[in-house]
């Protein structure tokens, strides 16, 4: 090539232009770039090239850009820089670094197995609420089933466009479980020393001055006699408030033995009926305290034959003839216990010679005939037993009392020793007549026992002398007076165990409910939670009840006063289930390939290595053929079809070519798909916002997502197939190695980040598994997600390793800063500059688990930041703290030189707390800008 210009003024003609070829040039490329330059040639050195060969045509003398020829190569010139141009870009595709097309992308990672992610639907829990419909047989505990497939849609937000869920199961459903309670109360306990007893009702009948018999709560104490000194009725409530005295000391009566023991039978087997009646929900197994005794039981209808274990049930209280929907007639079952309360005694006598004379003041011959009824002091001698005591006249209302309703009797007596009393249960009356102390006429004779007989026998009671008889009096006819609940105003704990206030019948084991309230650590915030049944036990008593022990404990305290509970829950993902025809199949054609006409296809989470499942369900002729990766070791008569997804969102259907994987037979319109709609993070659509029903079931009233959906994640980008094409080849779809957990993770649909650490459970290291959702989102525990993942996991990990999966634990920040600004520069352009490099650089995206920010990386992140001069960091500081909070609220700025973010770390009660990811605060930025020096 000639050094001599083509403006030099020597150069009149231009031949001395283009004299040695100057393409193909050399290309090189170092490693790590982002893109390569492969270009051969432009436009200028192409020509200049083809000019240079022109001194072999010596009768072509000119170089005359206007000539024909040089016209030409011009045009050819252009030719090869577009070629070029186009080499280069196809090079570039090529490789999986430099690919900017999602398309050769979605190429490149085929060839090593990795197909794209298509997406994952979102899925959430929808409660309904039932009604009983008119003119339908039933009752409110009748079950209704909520079929799978049942249509809900969203009401869009603001510019948004509502998104339609389906339920992806059957389940049945009730009024009653609309919207049951906690319980609201608790039993009233009482003891001898109680002051203060709410009844329940108003007609109590009690005034001061009234004797009571309180049953304390306490196992093994007897009852003890009170006076009651203040009555205050409480029409509002139902209630009435009565005031205890301090009781006076009892009679020595020796201390009560324990129950005997009562052996029951360890197998019950109940005969089946076979009636034509809804099915029933029969418990497996029942039981009963061990000092209880079984009697009768009568089933009034089961489906299947069963039998109860007589060690396992809890009963919690007692009730005579119980109703127990769907199951037992009559339940007489066991002898129940007493239940605590406070009894008024209605009847007050005094016994049989309270009014005899003195026989010191009688005749000699009528003593003599009453001799042996005297005593060696003169006067009458007091009966043997006071425990058998003989009332003054008939007292029909005074009746014997039994195990479930006791009689009690209260005798008071006085002595030198001061004022006595004894509570007894009324084991039997008599009436007779008798005549005895001078005196004739009708008694009733009680026989008493004291509550609680001792080791060494019945307890027996004696009068020291007549004058204590005389003057002793006896108070009967008791009368249950139940004890009010008191209001419950603990919170509703965060806890595996939820009490109700009521039966609640059919509730069974693996039934998932959704707990709504206020949030006891945060008034006036509303939360909900689902949970699952693990076992239902019945309180068989006069206040009824349920007893819910769950899977997993309540994450959250609820205000106790505020929470409904919906056992009318089932899972919904997002989509809505369409039917087509793709087409005619032709035997003659291989490799026939077909597009659903709607889109985007659903893909559901699943347990499956790449996390998704597609909900596709393709027929020829009737007969469904079945989804594969690829054709590779497919046979000629495999039914399978591929399907891949399309870069404007459509999906693809290609069939085998008869050699690997059959041909679709010949027919018209044989070829019909059935699949769901609607996919990404469009679905992801807040609590509360899926309320219209698309389809109704019958009996079905309304319907709500009382939380918000979540895992609904986009196809993947360009970048993301980029970044997770190769992590399918660091497992090969076995987990050994702990880095083989966090890439099994990290390419399972809906998982942005994952990071794997050894931990102990107990004595045997495990794995501990930290994870976040696609753009920061949590992975919820009772998401399909979480669950689908550890069940991939479980099948692809080494047997024996423990797994725990947790979501990563959101940490955020904030900085302040003073930056110079180059004066030539627009001082606001450079701020929002600078504002959104650090939202780049602290992006979820950009940081990982266990990442510190320092000082150091904020200031040599401004210093990049076009037109910053300098940069001081004033403040760098947490954001999701409490002292936090405090320090801004003292305007007290906290100068860090680096801000850690936690590790996995074993807890202070031996739990793992998962991994932190430091984030950067939503809030606007506290940037200061100056000039670096005045503007001109």
């Amino acid at each position: 090539m000639s050094s001599t210009s083509a403006s030099d003024p020597l150069d009149t003609c231009g031949a001395c232009a283009g004299v040695s070829p100057q393409t193909p040039g050399i290309v090189t490329n170092r490693a790590g770039l982002s893109s390569i330059s492969y270009r051969v040639g432009t436009q200028p050195l192409f020509k200049e090239s083809m000019q240079a060969r022109l001194g072999t045509l010596p009768e072509l003398r000119t170089r005359d850009p206007g000539d024909f020829t040089l016209g030409l190569i011009d045009a050819w010139a252009s030719v090869a820089d577009v070629l070029g141009f186009y080499q280069e870009r196809i090079a570039n595709e090529s490789f999986l670094r430099t690919a900017t097309e999602r398309r050769s992308l979605a190429g490149l990672a085929e060839l090593v197995g990795y197909v794209p992610q298509p997406g994952v639907a979102a899925s959430t829990w929808l409660a309904f609420t039932m009604m009983q419909a008119p003119g339908t047989p039933g009752s409110p505990s009748t079950s209704v089933d909520i079929p799978a497939g049942t249509r809900v849609q969203s009401i869009p937000l603001p510019g948004g466009l509502p998104q339609t869920f389906e339920t992806i199961e059957t389940v049945p459903a009730r009024v009653e479980w609309n919207a049951f309670r906690p319980s609201l109360s608790v039993t009233q306990t009482v003891d001898a020393d109680t002051t203060d007893v709410l009844l329940s009702g108003v007609s109590t009948g009690l005034k001061p001055g009234d004797s009571v018999v309180v049953a304390p709560s306490e196992p093994g104490s007897r009852p003890v006699l009170r006076t009651v000194s203040g009555v205050t009725p409480m029409a509002a409530e139902q209630q009435t408030r009565i005031t205890l005295r301090p009781a006076i000391s009892g009679a020595p009566v020796p201390a009560p033995a324990p129950p005997p023991p009562h052996r029951l039978r360890p197998l019950i087997a109940l005969e089946s009926l076979r009636v034509d009646t809804v099915p029933l929900h029969i418990a497996s197994t029942f039981a009963a305290p061990r000092n209880w005794s079984f009697v009768t039981q009568q089933v009034l209808a089961s489906k299947a034959p069963f039998i109860a274990r007589a060690d396992d049930l809890h009963i919690l209280g007692w009730r005579l003839g119980l109703k127990l929907t769907h199951l037992f007639r009559t339940l007489a079952a066991w002898t129940p216990p007493v239940a605590p309360s406070v009894y008024a005694l209605r009847t007050k006598a005094s016994l049989f010679g309270y009014n005899a004379p003195d026989p010191r003041s009688l005749p000699a011959t009528t003593t003599t005939a009453y001799k042996d009824d005297i005593s060696t002091g003169g006067d009458w001698q007091p009966p043997a037993d006071a425990l058998v005591p003989l009332l003054d006249a008939i007292y029909p209302r005074i009746a014997p009392g039994g195990d479930a309703a006791p009689s009690f009797a209260a005798l008071r007596w006085s002595d030198s020793q001061g004022d006595h009393w004894v509570v007894a249960n009324v084991d039997g009356v008599a009436e007779h007549g008798i005549a005895k102390y001078t005196m004739s006429g009708k008694v009733t004779q009680l026989r008493l026992s004291v509550v609680g007989q001792s080791d060494s026998g019945p307890v027996s009671l004696t009068y020291p002398n007549f004058s204590s008889y005389r003057g002793a009096a006896l108070q009967a006819e008791s009368e249950a007076l139940p004890l009010a609940r008191l209001p419950n105003d603990d919170p509703l704990p965060a806890g595996s165990q939820i009490d109700l206030d009521t039966w609640v019948d059919g509730l069974y084991a693996g039934q998932r409910l959704i707990v709504t309230g206020e949030l006891a650590d945060s008034p006036g915030n509303h939360a909900s939670e689902m949970v699952q049944i693990q076992s239902v036990e019945h309180a068989i008593g006069a206040d009824g009840g349920t007893t819910l022990t769950l899977v997993s404990a309540l994450t959250q305290a609820y205000v106790r006063k505020t929470v409904t509970i919906n056992g009318n829950v089932t899972a919904a993902t997002h989509g809505s289930t369409v039917s087509e025809v793709l087409g005619s199949g032709n035997a003659s054609v291989p490799s026939q390939r077909f597009t659903l006409r709607q889109a985007p296809l659903t893909y559901v989470s699943a347990a499956t290595p790449s996390g998704v499942a597609s909900t596709l369900a393709l027929r020829v002729n009737g007969v469904r053929w079945s989804e594969v990766h690829d054709f590779y070791g497919r046979g000629p008569g495999d039914r399978v079809y591929v399907a891949r997804l399309n870069d404007d969102g459509s999906t693809s259907l290609g069939f085998g070519d008869g050699v690997n994987g059959a041909r679709p037979a010949t027919g018209t319109e044989n070829i019909v798909a059935s699949y769901r709609k609607g996919i990404g993070a469009v679905g992801n659509v807040a609590a509360g916002q899926l309320t219209l029903l698309q389809t109704r079931p019958l009996g079905v009233q309304g319907v709500i997502n009382p939380t918000p959906a979540t895992g609904g994640t986009d196809a993947e980008t360009a970048d993301d197939i980029r970044t997770n094409a190769a992590l399918g080849l660091s497992t090969l779809g076995r987990i050994v190695s702990l880095q083989d957990y966090e890439d099994f993770a990290r390419a399972f649909g809906g998982i942005a980040k994952a990071l794997a650490t050894w931990t102990w459970h107990g004595q045997t290291r495990g794995v501990f598994l930290t994870v976040a959702g696609i753009d920061g989102a949590e992975v919820e525990s009772d998401g399909a997600v979480f669950g689908h993942l550890l069940s991939a996991i479980g099948d692809s990990a080494e047997p024996g390793v423990p797994v725990r999966l947790c979501s990563y634990r959101r940490g955020a920040f904030t900085f302040s800063a003073n930056l110079m600004v180059d004066p030539a520069r627009d001082m606001d352009a450079v701020l929002a500059a600078a504002q959104q490099a650090a939202r780049d650089a602290f992006s979820f995206a950009r940081r990982s688990f266990g990442q510190a920010v320092t000082r150091s990386e904020i200031i040599a992140l401004l210093q990049g930041v076009p037109g910053v001069v300098a940069v001081q960091v004033s403040a760098l500081r947490r954001t999701d703290t409490a002292l936090f909070v405090a320090a801004a609220r003292l305007a007290v700025l906290r100068e860090n030189a680096q801000i850690d973010a936690a590790l996995p770390q074993v807890g202070a009660d031996a739990s793992v707390l998962a991994a932190e990811l430091l984030t950067l605060d939503p809030r606007p930025l506290d940037l200061v800008a100056t000039w670096a020096e005045a503007p001109p």
